[in-house]
């Protein structure tokens, strides 16, 4: 099966426009972030999330994708951008922004009404996104054809 080169410019779009949605700093930490930075990272991005944007960003971009390439296309994606790699990214960055009690204060905000409604949303919100990342690249990918 053939790869597709927009699947990876979407992941790309896909993982710029997560971080901006949930505010990832730009600064990186060099050493190991903490636990409770992976901790809160892995509240805001839990995996079903991740995996299931994944698929809908190849879903989006490659609209006559079956589903079998899509799981194909989806596997070989999260080889390269694994769970564990983008947990780590995020926290070394949230590690290199903020302190240990702000990251606590953080994680605080998730047990809050308006923290919980937004760990259910996520999925729903990013799944949106998504599907406009996903047009967007297919419309990009038919106008350079042209």
């Amino acid at each position: 099966m053939p790869a597709y080169p927009t699947i990876r410019r979407a992941l790309f779009l896909m993982l710029t426009v997560a971080a901006a949605r949930l505010g990832v700093p730009t600064a990186h930490a060099e050493e190991s972030p903490s636990e409770t930075a992976k901790a809160l990272v892995r509240r805001m991005a839990p995996r079903d999330v991740w995996l299931a944007t994944m698929k809908q960003v190849i879903a989006n971009s490659v609209p006559e994708a079956s589903p079998a390439e899509i799981k194909s296309q989806t596997d070989e994606l999260t080889k390269c951008v694994s769970y564990e790699w983008q947990i780590d990214m995020m926290a070394r960055s949230y590690a290199a922004a903020f302190d240990e009690d702000e990251l606590k204060s953080l994680a605080a905000f998730y047990d809050t009404p308006v923290g919980k409604k937004f760990l259910l949303k996520q999925r729903e919100v990013a799944e949106d996104i998504s599907r406009h990342i996903g047009r967007k690249v297919t419309e990009c990918g038919r106008a350079s054809q042209r």
